[in-house]
């Protein structure tokens, strides 16, 4: 584990300067007597801490933000060379806690935030004092790092756990998982691999604290799980199961594992935004890439879809029997054409609207300013199955911008 006087006056590269890394940024020099450097493209901050050659300064210690691509970088070489000098602020993080503290962690392709939500939910119900951390909310080290008698629930990242090696876990569970971010990981193998490493973290590997849920979600996530001993498996998604959660939260002395959905409900996730006349208006901003698409596709009926984006890299965009609950399909995003042409060769009706104003618009004069008397329930769904980034800062961004068009008909 990394201890926080080894690292007093020693050479400390902070790669990455956003939120990560202004977090530890802060935290070093208000914590360390060290010699505190940062690299990162677009840098606002003091001259005195920056540096513009990364070789030069021969690091110590290498604190690397997640964001950061070591595989595709120019000073790759040097990164390799110096993997084991590399730690991320939630290695450091573990590090600190005290050890009447508790911690579990949450990864999976999709859901985890939500599913962080639950544990908290259930944990605060039964006077248990619980955090959420990690890829959720503020950097880790922006909470109180000396609290006692603890539970956090960490959310992983594949990105964090790529490059952490000293996080130590009390639970691990990993949700689910389809292609996502294969323009980093570069093959789904790789991606899988990545993401076992969560249970390489447990301080005890046995079959109550690992679990990896949903195998039926991707062949090879169930082929890597059938080799991984001392973890329970399941090809369903069970993980909300007050059963499982039972099992899984064993030793926590948890009496009541209810949850109101209602409780656990985020933003930007299935959210209902608006009824008008026969019209439901759902925004799922958070649907990222064709597995959260089809897992809202699933939840509904007689479904006016909008999607599209940036699609990533190997996702499969075959709906199967979900088409049918679609009765049309509007696709916003400056460069389509994929989706049209999956879309095209399953039957699937749709319009090209490119932009997500005027395909409300269009909805607008074609269906909500009719005089209908047929009051089938119609639900206008917006989830975009991409990344936003074409058009959108971020997947927030981009479901507050439906959320202000729907509000304003």
């Amino acid at each position: 584990m990394i201890d926080i006087h080894q690292l007093n006056s020693k050479k400390i590269l902070i790669y990455g300067y956003g939120k990560t890394g202004k977090s530890l940024f802060s935290f070093f020099k208000k914590n360390l007597n060290s010699n505190v450097k940062v690299f990162d493209d677009n840098l606002i901050i003091n001259k005195k801490y920056v540096i513009k050659n990364v070789v030069n300064f021969n690091a110590d210690y290498i604190f690397l933000s997640p964001g950061i691509n070591i595989y595709n970088n120019k000073y790759t070489k040097y990164l390799k060379r110096n993997k084991k000098k590399i730690f991320t602020d939630i290695d450091l993080f573990c590090s600190l806690l005290d050890k009447t503290n508790k911690v579990i962690g949450v990864t999976g392709t999709n859901g985890k935030s939500t599913y962080c939500k639950i544990l908290n939910y259930i944990l605060k119900k039964n006077n248990i004092k619980s955090k959420i951390v990690g890829n959720f909310g503020l950097p880790v080290l922006n909470n109180n790092i000396k609290v006692k008698n603890c539970v956090f629930i960490v959310e992983l990242s594949s990105y964090q756990l790529d490059y952490s090696s000293q996080i130590k876990l009390d639970k691990a569970i990993i949700l689910n998982m389809s292609p996502d971010h294969l323009d980093r990981h570069n093959t789904m193998s790789n991606y899988v691999k990545t993401k076992f490493k969560i249970f390489g973290f447990l301080k005890q590997k046995n079959y109550i604290n690992g679990a990896a849920n949903d195998l039926n979600s991707n062949s090879v996530y169930k082929k890597k799980a059938s080799r991984t001993i001392n973890i329970s498996k399941f090809n369903k998604d069970i993980c909300q199961n007050k059963k499982f959660l039972k099992l899984f939260l064993k030793n926590f002395k948890i009496k009541n594992y209810k949850f109101p959905k209602s409780k656990v409900v985020l933003p930007h996730r299935n959210e209902i935004i608006r009824n008008y006349k026969n019209f439901i208006f759902i925004n799922d901003s958070k649907s990222t890439n064709s597995s959260s698409l089809k897992y809202s596709l699933s939840k509904y009926n007689n479904i006016i879809l909008i999607c599209g984006g940036l699609i990533k890299k190997g996702d499969n965009w075959q709906l199967g029997s979900l088409k049918k609950k679609i009765k049309t399909t509007y696709i916003i995003g400056i460069d389509p054409v994929k989706i049209i042409y999956s879309l095209k060769k399953q039957k699937i009706k749709y319009h090209v609207s490119i932009k997500l104003s005027k395909t409300i618009d269009i909805i607008k004069e074609k269906y909500l300013k009719l005089k209908s008397k047929n009051k089938t329930k119609v639900t206008i769904l917006f989830s975009p199955g991409t990344s936003s980034y074409d058009q959108y800062k971020n997947f927030e961004v981009r479901g507050n911008h439906f959320k202000k068009l729907i509000n304003a008909i």
